[in-house]
């Protein structure tokens, strides 16, 4: 009686126990190479931001793509705005949930669509803070890949967060974003 060697149960192992799965089918959740998403842009603030001379500013985006499908995505991420003018300071920090959803068919998706809403802190000098309800919607383009899978992204939309002491935070933005 030969003896096996413990390298060679552990490939068999392996072998039997893929040779059941099937494929995937379209549209199943799996898990990204790259989930990680870092997002650098400029926010455009509109309103009672725009009369106090806070135009533009600088925001930073961090998000994580927990599942996503060929198509789909949900997102859990956290966000930070900032601006200045005039002596006058407006920080806006949160945290969010979203999704994305591409346009075109599986190896086609580099357009999409994504929103998010959370929990958000707008703080303006001479203004207060608030939290409450905030979020942004947007269109993009993914690079080097599609929504779900790696590269560069590009994506221009409109962010609000809460009013505070009658100044509102609502505005365009445009950011650039690198998976990894």
């Amino acid at each position: 009686m030969k003896k096996i060697s413990l390298a060679t149960v552990l490939v068999l192992v392996a072998g039997f126990a893929s040779a059941g799965e099937e494929a995937k089918p379209a549209g199943q959740y799996y898990q990204l190479i790259k989930p990680w998403t870092l997002s650098v842009g400029v926010p455009f603030w509109q309103g009672d931001h725009n009369s106090l001379g806070i135009d533009s500013g600088f925001l930073v985006g961090l998000d994580y793509q927990y599942q996503g499908t060929t198509s789909n995505g949900s997102f859990l991420g956290v966000r930070m705005m900032l601006g200045e003018s005039g002596g006058i300071e407006s920080r806006t920090m949160g945290i969010h949930y979203g999704a994305t959803t591409s346009f075109g068919t599986p190896g086609a998706q580099n357009l999409y669509f994504k929103t998010a809403g959370g929990y958000y802190n707008s703080d303006v000098d001479g203004a207060g803070d608030e939290w409450g309800f905030g979020g942004f919607v947007a269109i993009g383009y993914a690079f080097s890949g599609n929504v779900t899978g790696q590269g560069f992204t590009l994506e221009g939309g409109w962010f609000w967060a809460p009013s505070t002491g009658g100044v509102d935070n609502n505005g365009f933005y445009v950011a650039a974003g690198v998976r990894f």
